[in-house]
């Protein structure tokens, strides 16, 4: 960024034009007492020059400063990860919320890490007391997120931290030790599936309900393997998140 004397008004008209030589997402911004030009790749860049002329607008001096600004991000893809299960769920409110501060931060995905909080349509005593997100919520999100560019992206962990399924008696037996196990001089719950008997590969047993009606991706975290898109999941999962999801029971956010 580059600044001289003289400025644009806060009023003056924006000339935006697309260039195709500008690198993807990025942009060229010039405010002076002509008026403002954009030049921009495509339309992310183009919403990102729009950001950073609102945010020069802000200040009291806008018209007595001359801006120049090329600006465009190194990684195509900046995500930004929430974690859904191991605090508070987040309600649509703030959801939307945290979509804004994203979009503010030119990230362009959003993923929810999801381990029992989801409202899975034959799992209701897991997520019966979490105050879980539901098929409905995630659908809201989605469209949400298009606006601004973001895609999102819905994280259903497998394998391991699966202890809130594992407590319950009809999951039990799906354990790699079902007696607990001791770490660190401390006896601990039953956590991780045991891989031998659910081991899948491809989608053949369909995916994870968990993002179910989406535009967007799902991926699969698997601690002993990594995450996975969705076209290569090969990791352990639990047959039962596969069989579909339960009508939302949230009428407010």
């Amino acid at each position: 960024m580059t600044t001289t004397t003289g400025g644009a008004a806060f009023d003056a008209p924006v000339n935006a034009t697309a260039d195709d030589i500008l690198p993807a997402q990025g942009y060229r911004l010039r405010t002076e007492p002509g008026g403002i030009t954009i030049r921009h790749r495509d339309t992310a860049g183009l919403r990102y020059a729009q950001q950073s002329l609102d945010q020069l607008r802000a200040a009291s001096d806008f018209p007595a400063v001359g801006y120049d600004i090329a600006d465009h991000p190194d990684f195509a893809v900046l995500g930004f990860l929430l974690d859904i299960s191991r605090d508070r769920v987040p309600t649509r409110r703030t959801l939307e919320r945290w979509l804004s501060i994203v979009a503010l931060a030119r990230f362009n995905q959003l993923e929810l890490y999801c381990e029992h909080t989801f409202a899975f349509r034959d799992h209701q005593q897991v997520w019966q007391d979490a105050s879980p997100l539901t098929a409905d919520d995630l659908r809201w999100l989605d469209v949400r997120c298009a606006a601004p560019g973001i895609t999102l992206v819905a994280n259903q962990n497998t394998f391991g931290h699966m202890e809130r399924f594992l407590r319950h008696e009809a999951y039990i037996h799906r354990a790699e030790n079902p007696d607990g196990f001791d770490r660190g001089g401390v006896h601990r719950p039953p956590s991780t599936l045991a891989p031998p008997r659910y081991r899948l590969r491809g989608s053949a047993m369909g995916l994870p309900a968990f993002g179910s009606g989406m535009t967007s991706p799902l991926v699969v975290d698997d601690p002993g393997g990594g995450v996975t898109g969705p076209g290569g999941i090969d990791g352990p999962l639990m047959r039962g998140l596969s069989t579909g999801f339960a009508q939302s029971r949230k009428s407010s956010p």
